[in-house]
């Protein structure tokens, strides 16, 4: 219909084998920290040939007229460290292995998930499943705990605080979902660990709200 789409892939490089595969959208982006071991605020822009000699930069550089993406690449003196990075973050990827790296992730956040939803009553068949080689998992918070963006601040909080765990927390719908995550360097006794604590961490929360 000639709206041009664009793709937040912020999870997909690194995550998935083949994030761009079968789609070709007028925009794409996707962060190379998250799961490809670059630092923070590092990304990638993929834009169609249809868009590209109509982007242009916020910053006029001495790379203007060299056309897109030099020019978009060159702004002023932007530190241009993280992105240099990006050669020798991507060796983790050979010193591991692509697919293996993405199989531990993906099971063991399927594993996480599993038993934090066990431990707070939770059935498999009542977990949302994403699907396969994906490194993030939500599970359902008690109804009411929370639901708004004050109370999720709140309970993430008290998780990391207290729990001394990281784990992301949202509410979508007025539900509350718990979100947990896995990268090479976990493993299952951290999931473990969290399942054994969350619930009573939770009852306390409900309590002193009550």
């Amino acid at each position: 219909m000639g709206v041009p789409l664009l793709v937040d892939a912020a999870h997909s490089p690194g995550m998935l084998p083949r994030p761009l595969s079968g789609i070709d959208p007028d925009f794409w982006v996707g962060n190379m920290h998250k799961w490809a071991f670059a630092p923070g605020g590092t990304a990638l822009l993929r834009v169609s040939a249809d868009w590209r000699d109509r982007v242009v930069p916020l910053v006029v550089s001495h790379a203007h007229l060299d056309g897109y993406p030099r020019k978009v690449e060159q702004q002023g003196t932007r530190d241009h460290t993280t992105w240099l990075s990006i050669k020798t973050a991507l060796t983790m990827f050979d010193r591991f292995g692509e697919a293996e790296i993405q199989r531990h992730n993906a099971e063991l956040a399927a594993y996480g998930q599993r038993v934090i939803g066990e431990a707070l009553g939770i059935g498999a068949a009542e977990l949302p499943d994403p699907g396969e080689h994906v490194s993030m998992r939500v599970i359902p918070l008690p109804r009411g705990l929370v639901t708004d963006a004050a109370s999720t601040i709140a309970l993430y909080r008290r998780i990391s605080g207290e729990l001394a765990t990281e784990a992301a927390v949202n509410v979508w719908r007025g539900e509350g979902l718990l979100r947990v995550s896995a990268q090479i360097y976990n493993g299952p006794e951290e999931y473990d660990r969290l399942a054994e604590n969350l619930p009573s961490l939770l009852k306390r929360v409900a309590a002193e709200r009550a």
